[in-house]
């Protein structure tokens, strides 16, 4: 990576770790506890609804500061805006949209083992350590050790971030974009099937301790 897209690299960084951010699930197991989740599961609307309309809410007023900061302190540092095609920022769309889902899916799956843990913040935590390292939010997954960087391609933590990144500084050819794709949808796929198990199989346990 050159000067340039480093510098876009880590200026979008911002944004799309904004834009991917989550923090509904340290709230859940608290509102499990307390018996106060038994409101959300009487309303007509899905138990997620109300999360994601919190999230999206916030995230479009931090967003309206950020992206002026970005492109400004962009051109500041002499690196303009990226040079991209109509495809290639469609794809930064779809996988940024992707990674967020993704990784809020992820945040509130693990809030909602509190229906059989007493305590989920070490998972959290070993959550956010291994997100930290292997998502390409510290450091830029092309400039790990070889070892390293095939372990991250394989698991869930690079298309929770990375991805739209890897796209948006030109560092993958279309193959690469190809395969990249198709294991961030089926991680996709694989969040959604988890979240849906484990809400169902929740409830009913909720259900029968009597909360």
């Amino acid at each position: 990576m050159g000067y340039k897209e480093l510098v876009i690299y880590f200026l979008a960084n911002v944004l799309v770790g904004t834009i991917r951010s989550s923090w509904i699930g340290q709230f859940i197991p608290g509102r499990i506890r307390r018996g106060e989740i038994s409101s959300l599961l009487v309303k007509p609307v899905s138990i997620l609804s109300s999360w994601i309309a919190n999230n999206i809410a916030e995230k479009m007023v931090k967003l309206a500061f950020l992206i002026p900061s970005v492109i400004a302190t962009g051109y500041w540092l002499s690196v303009g805006f990226p040079n991209l095609n109509i495809w290639s920022w469609f794809l930064v769309v779809i996988t940024t949209i992707s990674a967020g889902t993704i990784y809020f899916l992820f945040d509130v799956i693990i809030g909602l083992l509190a229906f059989w843990l007493d305590e989920t913040t070490w998972i959290m935590s070993l959550f956010i350590i291994l997100e930290a390292l292997f998502s390409g939010r510290v450091i830029p997954l092309v400039l790990l050790p070889l070892f390293y960087k095939e372990i991250a391609i394989l698991m869930p933590f690079r298309y929770m971030m990375s991805l739209p990144l890897e796209i948006l500084s030109n560092q993958l050819d279309s193959w690469h974009i190809i395969q990249a794709l198709t294991i961030q949808t089926g991680y996709l796929l694989i969040a959604i099937l988890l979240y849906r198990v484990i809400l169902k199989h929740g409830i009913r346990r909720y259900g029968a301790s009597g909360a």
